[in-house]
This record gives C-alpha cells, structure tokens and sequence, in this order.
C-alpha cells in the first residue's frame, strides 16, 4: 500500500530517475521549438513531451509537499523550506541569463547594462512576477523567449500556497473525504463543461496565470486557453489527494494497466485531444507513484548522485536560445546534442554549490524557525 511505501527514505523510490526523465522530455521538446520545428517523435497518447514531463514534475511534488506539511505542519517551517528549495538556483539562473546577455546582445554592453529592462527581468522573475525580456537578446531567434520554463516556477509557489492552506485548515488531519473531495472537484476543473458551471472557477484558473485575475485570462480560461496551466496544477493537486488517501490506495501493476489502458482508449477512440489530456492529467500521477515505488529494486540512481533535474529545467531554455543564436541550426537533433551536456554540467555545479547546501542550511534553521515560531 502506498502508506508503507511513503514512509520510505529516499534511496527506497526513484523520484530522482524519474524527474530527470521529466526534465530530458523539456528538453527534448524545446530543442525543437526553439528552431521552429515539431519533434520528430510523436506525442505521447495524445500528450506533448514537454507537457507531459510537467505533469511529472507537478504530480512528484505534489505528493512529497503534501508529505513534507504531514511530517512537519508548521507554516514558517513549510514556508523556509520551500523557498531554500525553490530560490536560491532560480536567483543563480537569473543571473547568469543576466550575464550572458552582456555578451549576446546587439545593444553593446554598456547600453545593455544600463538599460532598466536588465535589472527589471532578474528583480521581477525573482518575486514570482513573469518577465522574459531582456533588451537586445535573441531578437533574431525564431522565439524572442529568454527562458521560457520559468512560467512554472510561480505556479508550483502557488500550488505551495495551497498546501498550508489545507493544512492550515486541518485536511491533512481530519477526514480524508474532505481532501478527495478537493481533489476530484480539481480533476473534474480540467473539462470545461463542469469549470463554466462552478462558480468562480474560471476567475480561479486566471489565478494561476496571473495573480491580478485579468479579464481577459478569465475569458480564457473559460475557453480552454489555460488548459496548459491548470493541468500541472490539477495534477499537483491529485498527487496530494492520494498522499492523503495512502492508506487506501495500493501501488498495483494492474492498477497502472488499468488507468493506461484508459488513457490509451481516450487517445485512440476519442474524439477530443482535450479529452486525452484531462485523463491523462488523472492518471498520470498514480501511474509516478507506482513507478517511483515499485521500480527502486530494479535499478537506481548512484546513491552519492544528486537531483540534477530542477537545475537542467531552469538552465536548459538559454542555454538553447543561445545556440540558435550563435549557430542557427536547422535541426532540433542538433540543439538537444549540444544542449545535453551543457546543462547538465550546469545542473551538476548548481546542485553541488547551490541546491545541496540551501537544503543544508533548512535544515540547520528549521529547529531555529521551530523555536521562535512557539516562543
């Protein structure tokens, strides 16, 4: 059952394998974006890699954050740990992004220091507000985007925000209906026939993109335009529900067949890609958990190895930016060629310099944290 399995270290599950994997599909994916062209391979029953890799990511984090507040239900403590993990390597991203175009832009160096718009896309990305501009930088790449996989980074704080709410509100303590009863209501948000009939929730979903709720993400969102940004969320939001619901929920094999045979029914009969995408959005998550736990006997990651993924996700759209610019390459092969080893030499030094000794210092503060926020 998944409770015995959530009470596991971490050399007993292959979440790190498995959001590496997540991170390569990204790449894949905007390998082949950045030079215009679509990826030679297919997408995945009726889902795109780079969306898919996302539900991964969400769907991992939803359930050990919802572990993490079961374990620990203090908000500052929650709060500092989060941030230590989110922050620091996005503040290094920004910076060296920042840097890089000092060298890449057609302005000159001094009218691009000089320029607030500099300033403004490290200050703006660093507080969660989206900004993917910086003056004289790939104006002549195919897309303009400086990193365009930053758009998630505030929508995985936000499904944070939700987190200590519910467990501020005592759902990860009382009865376990009332958190599957979020849950299912937040799968059931991804059709748009039930999101147009609850109230508010189309206002909700324009939330998630963009926290001033304009009127034109709400007309969105009830087109379907947000779909994109609900779905990593939704699946967050699933992956917590099951964490909840641990005691009940077995990592079965045919389970997974089960819930991939239906996925695969939707993508091959279906008559709506949208469709395929809100039932994979359903069952992807239990489909992570089953693979993050039931695989670890099979094979794993070098126990001295780090999670690389989070640093490949953040360097990774520069990074191929940067290609398109120096090299203009026709082929998407290319750009994931040379992109590969870059951003995982990146990655490396940004978990071993970075990361790694950010979760050292939560650790060092949490007793900190513990001791002023009951004094």
């Amino acid at each position: 059952m998944l409770d015995a399995a959530a009470e596991s270290g971490r050399g007993l599950n292959n979440f790190d394998v498995l959001r590496l994997l997540a991170a390569a599909s990204v790449v894949f994916a905007h390998s082949f974006l950045v030079v215009g062209d679509t990826a030679p391979i297919p997408e995945w029953a009726g889902v795109e890699y780079g969306q898919l890799g996302l539900i991964v990511f969400f769907s991992i984090s939803g359930f050990l954050v919802a572990r993490s507040w079961d374990y620990d239900p203090k908000l500052f403590t929650f709060a500092m740990k989060r941030i230590l993990r989110l922050f620091p390597a996005l503040i290094v991203v920004l910076l060296l992004t920042a840097l890089l175009g000092l060298f890449l832009t057609n302005l000159g160096a001094t009218a691009y220091l000089q320029d607030p718009r500099t300033k403004l896309y490290v200050l703006s990305n660093a507080v969660l507000q989206r900004d993917d501009f910086l003056p004289g930088l790939f104006e002549s790449n195919t897309l303009k985007d400086i990193n365009r996989s930053l758009w998630t980074i505030p929508l995985e704080f936000k499904a944070y925000i939700l987190i200590a709410v519910l467990g501020l509100l005592g759902f990860f303590r009382r009865t376990p209906v009332a958190m599957a009863l979020i849950g299912i209501l937040t799968a059931l948000l991804l059709t748009g026939t039930v999101r147009n009939w609850v109230p508010y929730a189309n206002n909700a979903t324009a939330f998630l993109a963009d926290i001033q709720i304009p009127k034109t993400y709400v007309q969105q969102a009830r087109d379907g335009a947000l779909f994109m940004v609900l779905q990593p969320f939704a699946a967050f939001v699933i992956a917590a529900m099951l964490y909840r619901l641990r005691k009940w929920v077995p990592l079965s094999w045919w389970l997974l067949a089960l819930g991939l045979a239906a996925w695969l029914l939707v993508a091959t009969i279906g008559d709506s890609s949208q469709n395929t995408r809100v039932v994979a959005t359903w069952v992807v998550p239990f489909i992570v958990l089953v693979l993050a736990y039931r695989t670890h006997a099979w094979f794993s990651l070098p126990s001295r190895m780090g999670d690389y993924s989070y640093g490949i996700y953040l360097f990774a759209f520069p990074i191929q930016q940067t290609i398109v610019h120096i090299i203009d390459p026709e082929s998407g092969w290319v750009v994931m060629l040379i992109t590969m080893p870059i951003v995982l030499g990146l990655a490396m030094l940004s978990w071993h310099f970075v990361e790694a000794p950010s979760l050292t210092l939560k650790q060092r503060l949490a007793p900190l944290v513990d001791s002023e926020s009951t004094s």
